[in-house]
């Protein structure tokens, strides 16, 4: 076997330089929470990705927390722990609205967001209650006759 001569690599792309230049014209969607304006990154950030993917069974309300970090700082996060502008049910909320927003900024209102997560929770409900009817009925004995 004979040994292949070091080959010259083509001019790097810049990657970064891009992700700029197709950027620049985008307007980034922003929110007002507790009288403090946060402007969302342009795109999803990985982060938020693979944790939504990662914790999106979990129905631990922290998994929240990790899940907006990304987005608007643990400092927001730990203002808002301290200060409650909002309930824990309006997490998912702000994180459906995000998460349209960041991906396309201006495609989702609060109000839809809302309307979704609620749409979601309706969904489950009714899963939930047949499958607890349904194992409730299974673990029922029949009456026994009385005769042995």
């Amino acid at each position: 076997m004979t040994e292949r001569e070091p080959v010259e690599a083509l001019e790097a792309e810049d990657f970064d330089a891009f992700i700029v230049e197709t950027q620049a014209a985008i307007r980034p969607a922003s929110i007002k929470i507790g009288n403090k304006v946060y402007t969302l990154p342009i795109g999803v950030p990985i982060a938020f990705t693979l944790m939504t993917r990662r914790l999106a069974k979990s129905e631990d309300p922290g998994v929240m927390r990790d899940i907006l970090t990304p987005i608007f700082g643990a400092e927001a996060l730990d203002e808002w722990e301290r200060t409650s502008p909002f309930s824990n049910e309006s997490l998912g909320v702000l994180m459906r609205w995000a998460g349209a927003n960041m991906a396309n900024p201006g495609s989702l209102s609060l109000a839809e967001a809302a309307k979704s997560v609620e749409e979601d929770e309706a969904g489950k409900a009714p899963a939930n209650r047949a499958a607890k009817r349904a194992a409730a009925k299974s673990s029922k004995r029949t009456k026994s006759s009385g005769k042995r």
